[in-house]
């Protein structure tokens, strides 16, 4: 699947291979020192009374749209193991913010969904992030955000893909 309004996906092995190791670091540097910047300046005790990160908050975002998912696609969506996605499972419980119960078809499957509770937090919680996000993106055109989406998804889904 490519989300990059049907523009076929170059073949992985022929694109970026002769960039420089300098562009790959720079690169990989600005998008990680951007998600932590993101990460710690509007998720947190301003948006949620107890402190979630920007994973939690995917999460809970796609138990409201799903209304509920297996633990198994709980580690795919987050892209981790199993044994991390029970751990972050585990702390919104105790939270409150989710609940977990055995699959009516199936007792070895484990679903998660989001309680009352936590529909209030993700609530208060997207609102500060979107207030957020928009004086950050108030910085760019809505053509560079575009842009940026479109990049990010032809990336997600050649990795996805296992094109990479």
């Amino acid at each position: 699947m490519n989300n990059s309004k049907n523009e076929p996906m170059a073949p992985a092995t022929r694109r970026g291979t002769n960039l420089p190791d300098t562009l790959i670091d720079e690169l990989e540097d600005s998008m990680t020192r951007l998600a932590r910047l993101m990460s710690s300046r509007h998720v947190g005790p301003d948006c949620c009374p107890d402190t979630l990160n920007l994973s939690q908050m995917m999460l809970m975002r796609a138990l409201a749209v799903a209304g509920e998912l297996k633990m198994a696609d709980v580690a795919t969506l987050l892209a981790i193991k199993p044994p991390a996605a029970s751990a972050m499972v585990d702390g919104l419980e105790r939270s409150g913010y989710v609940s977990r119960a055995i699959s009516p078809d199936d007792r070895r499957v484990t679903l998660v969904c989001l309680t009352e509770e936590g529909t209030e937090a993700l609530l208060v919680g997207e609102a500060t992030r979107r207030s957020h996000m928009r004086k950050y993106l108030a910085l760019i055109t809505e053509d560079d955000v575009h842009a940026l989406i479109r990049i990010h998804h032809k990336l997600i889904d050649a990795i996805d893909s296992g094109l990479v």
